[in-house]
């Protein structure tokens, strides 16, 4: 695609938020919970390895090691939090975790085309 990092990551984020979307409204039908899950699965191809990139240029040669460590630790802490705090809204609500996860995907996205830091990322990894 020879798409930008910043590009990647806001293009993939719009596309998990239409994929958990979509799991919601599709969530009696199996397959159409299948095709909902593979938009959501397009969207992360996306945003994932264009955050693991933009990351990169962020900080100096000598920091990158300390910025993909403490990204892959958030991921970790994620993984942990994640599945605790949705197993208590599925008990309040069977939607409220994939409403929750919508709903914070969007406003990722929207961060993602309004922040200025992400603007200079844009620049720079176009080598401008």
């Amino acid at each position: 695609l020879r798409w930008t990092p910043v590009t990647l990551m806001r293009v993939g984020l719009i596309v998990m938020a239409i994929g958990m979307c979509l799991l919601l409204m599709t969530f009696h039908q199996e397959l159409l919970i299948y095709l909902a899950v593979v938009v959501f699965g397009a969207g992360y191809s996306l945003t994932y390895p264009g955050f693991q990139t933009a990351i990169t240029f962020t900080v100096d040669e000598t920091e990158q090691g300390a910025v993909a460590g403490m990204a892959a630790g958030a991921g970790a802490v994620a993984f942990i939090i994640g599945p605790v705090l949705g197993t208590l809204m599925y008990g309040y609500m069977w939607e409220s975790p994939y409403i929750l996860s919508a709903v914070l995907l969007a406003g990722t996205a929207v961060f993602a085309y309004v922040s200025p830091r992400l603007k200079t990322l844009r620049r720079v990894s176009k080598g401008l």
